[in-house]
Order: structure tokens, then sequence, then C-alpha cells
């Protein structure tokens, strides 16, 4: 990416999601309101994009632990930076909980057992 912020400024875009968000909901947007949130959002998209063919695990696993701060930030768009942080996990087999499960496989067989006991499936 020829665009690179700093952790600080990552955290203020952040803040700022919330901000344009208020605007929207309070009336008192314009295109340009519409604009800078597809904008940011578009800067956390491509720096996905861009990890997702990473070879560096580590520096993924860095950004997925910096997406699950931003969750924890952004009241709007938590499930945004889940979403971002989820993907991420799973394609570069990244754990963050002892017993997560990561493959597809591993994955498969929990899903079963979850349709089961919810009832789902027999």
């Amino acid at each position: 990416m020829r665009i690179k912020l700093s952790e600080k400024e990552e955290m203020e875009l952040v803040k700022w999601i919330d901000l344009l968000h208020k605007k929207i909901e309070e009336g008192k947007w314009d295109l340009e309101t519409f604009t800078q949130l597809a904008d940011i959002r578009d800067y956390f998209m491509f720096q996905t994009l861009n990890a997702l063919t990473e070879a560096d695990t580590e520096a993924v696993k860095e950004l997925v632990l910096k997406f699950e701060n931003y969750e924890k930030i952004s009241a709007t768009h938590n499930l945004f930076f889940f979403t971002l942080a989820q993907l991420l996990s799973l394609k570069h087999k990244i754990t963050i909980m002892p017993e997560e499960k990561i493959s597809y496989e591993d994955w498969e067989k929990s899903f079963e057992r979850t349709l089961k006991e919810l009832g789902l499936r027999k």
C-alpha cells in the first residue's frame, strides 16, 4: 500500500468512523461525509486484501490484533473489524485462543456438532 498511516493516525481514523456515522444519523451529512466514510473503510479493506497474500504470518498476526483492538473502539463498525480479523485469521491459520478451530475440516466437525446441539440436525 502506498499510503501507510501510523498507528496513532489509524486510531484517529477509527474514531472518525463513529463521528461520521453520528453526523449521518443526525441528518447533518453531505456527499463528502459518505465519501470520507467509504475512504476510511476502504483503507482498512485494502490493508486486508494486501495481507491475504502476505507471506509474513507475524505481520499478519499484528494486523489481526490491531483489528481486534479497533473492534473495541468503534461502536458502529465493530463487526466490520471483527470480520476483517477473522478473514485474515482463517486465511493464515492464525489462532489467538488455545483451542481455536482454524482448519476447514476442524470447523466443519465443530459446526456439525453445534447444529446437532441446537436441534437443527439429527
